[in-house]
């Protein structure tokens, strides 16, 4: 009796054997019949053709060609990805995620996901036999969590079946890929790890990066920048003065963290300018010539100025004495004092000051910033008033005065035209 049983089990498996060799495959292959409804472990897969496609309801398009040896036998890549990027292999409960597969012929697909350890039942079938038409990188999905799916580390175990043979380097043997992801049905906390600027202090026209590091966001803001992609990252950042940047996150709940971060700069030093702009040699020839016509002017302004009148300059006999003259309101005398102690009288309703009137207080370095003709006082009943005549700017009391046009003077008031000398308006 044990004979004949033991020759019946024999017989019976060399008839398994033989069908199997029949259909193309190693001993011991079999397909598990309703692929997408069996939640037992699979056995290896079939490549019956005879059998429909059996596929979930999700897209999957071509993305582009494959990036493998359409020459060689059937192989494949595969990887995974979410839609909110949290953290790569990881998804939540909103999230959605995809399969892309990267194949060099036409074939057939098998995906079957093992569920955590402890799960029951511990998988399910994804897709059983879901044809590839052309070679390629195709992306499937999205897929997206039931109800019931379990948390905690899931595997994608796939196959891949082409040109007659599987995707493993023995054609007899069948290759599976496995992906492993998490899932959890919680959002991570959001938190802001790090916001910030470095070099935190620059000088004008200089450039800093802005680097963020942040966790459990489905947004982030910047302002200034707007929005920007990734969980952390860096950017170059030129701010013409000191300002401040405020990074906001949100998560995917609605909860809202924001952060700042302050560059500070420093405004380039007026004589490291005027330095850097002398060292050309060209500038100074050019200022040589220039330093030469200002003062053959100065010798013309103070012979002018101080030499005494002569008989073409005297009055004519005809006219009338001074005493003999209307009595007018007498204008307040003003002057402007320099800082070496020298003055510019200030002497009917209106003088222009420039160049030629500053060159006693200024050195040539700094002369060059002065035009001819840089501001205008006047005086109108007895009230003086200063005008920025288009120069290189002016500015009184410390505000500059650029197209302003007239601004009033009072006794002891700061005027500094350039930024290269301070001058004291004062009435007596």
């Amino acid at each position: 009796m044990r004979l004949n049983s033991f020759c019946l089990a024999l017989a019976l498996l060399l008839l398994v054997s033989a069908l199997a060799a029949i259909a193309g495959f190693p001993s011991g292959t079999s397909a598990v019949g309703a692929p997408t409804e069996n939640y037992t472990i699979p056995d290896i897969p079939t490549n019956d053709p005879a059998n429909d496609e059996i596929k979930p309801h999700v897209n999957f398009l071509l993305q582009g060609p494959t990036l493998q040896d359409k020459s060689t036998p059937p192989s494949f890549i595969a990887s995974f990805s979410a839609v909110s990027a949290q953290a790569k292999y990881k998804v939540t409960a909103d999230d959605k995620w995809y399969l892309d597969v990267d194949v060099n012929s036409p074939g057939w697909l098998y995906i079957y996901e093992y569920y955590p350890k402890g799960s029951n039942p511990g998988g399910k079938w994804i897709a059983y036999k879901w044809r590839l038409t052309e070679s390629g990188l195709w992306k499937l999905g999205p897929f997206s969590p039931g109800n019931a799916e379990p948390e905690g580390q899931h595997i994608y175990r796939t196959w891949f079946y082409g040109n007659g043979q599987w995707a493993a380097e023995d054609p007899k043997e069948q290759r599976n890929y496995a992906i492993f992801w998490t899932y959890s049905k919680s959002y991570p906390e959001l938190k802001i790890v790090s916001f910030e600027v470095n070099p935190p202090c620059i000088n004008s026209g200089e450039d800093t990066l802005l680097s963020w590091d942040v966790q459990g966001s489905s947004a982030i803001e910047i302002s200034d920048i707007g929005t920007v992609a990734g969980p952390g990252g860096t950017w170059l950042i030129k701010p013409p003065s000191t300002a401040t940047y405020i990074l906001t996150a949100r998560d995917p709940g609605g909860k809202v963290l924001s952060q700042s971060a302050t560059v500070t700069v420093r405004p380039v030093a007026f004589p490291g300018q005027a330095l850097k702009f002398l060292g050309n040699p060209v500038i100074l020839i050019i200022l040589g010539l220039a330093a030469g016509a200002l003062i053959v002017l100065l010798g013309l302004t103070l012979r002018r100025r101080y030499a005494g009148p002569t008989a073409i300059e005297s009055p004519p006999s005809s006219l009338p004495a001074l005493s003999e003259q209307p009595d007018a309101p007498a204008a307040p005398r003003a002057y402007l004092a320099l800082p070496n102690g020298l003055e510019i009288q200030l002497a009917g309703s209106s003088q222009t000051i420039g160049r030629g009137e500053l060159a006693r207080a200024l050195g040539l370095d700094e002369l060059c910033f002065i035009s001819r003709q840089h501001f205008r006082i006047t005086c109108a009943d007895g009230q003086h008033f200063i005008e920025d005549t288009g120069g290189g700017g002016t500015s009184l009391n410390s505000t500059d005065i650029r197209d302003r046009g007239e601004v009033s003077l009072n006794d002891g008031d700061l005027i500094e035209p350039a930024g290269t000398v301070k001058l004291r308006f004062h009435t007596r």
